[in-house]
């Protein structure tokens, strides 16, 4: 028999967005492994939150530990992820569950070790520039569950070469890849289907080749 020991919890407390806050708790332990769980939405947060002359005394949840998160795991029964969550932490991997139904505007903005990320088949919202500059993120897989690929969501991704577009899409934001290596996108669909996607002009570059 192997005894395997814990690694040591440094710090923990609430980041629940209904009720009194209480629904959704989080622990960061000292190997880095952020975890989030219970039932329901997360709180939003917003960029004053950040801001050196707000009213918080101190960062805001597991903010003060930006620089040791390494990995977070989101357990089921966490149905969002709320705006400006994780923004600029050093997380490399994240685990979410399949009861996630959205993710916030700004929720993964500037984590630039973020590598990769499989997002659930329940998500139907991401939010306005949610992985902006996640500069090593490099391959992305939407869910069928999703309509619109929102303004600036991975604008400035400068990793991100490959993506796969489900046919349940019907628009793409201005500036949703600008400022990414994208050269190769997966689409299950016609010609006529892809001419279907309402996609503004500066969504992103041009790719050449793709249903030109």
């Amino acid at each position: 028999t192997m005894n395997v020991e814990a690694a040591e919890i440094i710090d923990r407390g609430y980041c629940g967005g209904e009720g009194d806050g209480t629904n959704l708790t989080w622990t960061l332990d000292g190997d880095g492994v952020l975890v989030i769980e219970g039932q329901g939405k997360m709180k939003d947060l917003s960029s004053t939150d950040f801001e050196e002359d707000s009213s918080p005394t101190e960062p805001i949840w597991w903010h003060k530990y930006s620089d040791s998160i390494d990995s977070v795991i989101v357990k089921y029964g966490v149905t969002s992820i709320g705006n400006w969550a994780f923004n600029s932490t050093s997380l490399n991997s994240i685990v979410l569950p399949e009861s996630l139904t959205s993710i916030g505007d700004r929720a993964f903005y500037d984590c630039r070790s973020l590598v990769g990320i499989d997002l659930p088949k329940s998500l139907v919202d991401l939010g306005q520039r949610a992985f902006e500059d996640c500069v090593s993120l490099y391959s992305i897989v939407l869910p069928e569950s999703m309509t619109q690929i929102e303004r600036y969501t991975f604008f400035g991704c400068e990793g991100l070469s490959r993506i796969t577009i489900p046919l349940s899409i019907k628009r793409i934001c201005e500036g949703a890849f600008l400022r990414t290596s994208l050269g190769h996108i997966s689409f299950d669909g016609t010609k006529a289907q892809w001419n279907d996607i309402e996609i503004y002009t500066s969504a992103m570059n041009r790719i050449y080749g793709y249903y030109d």
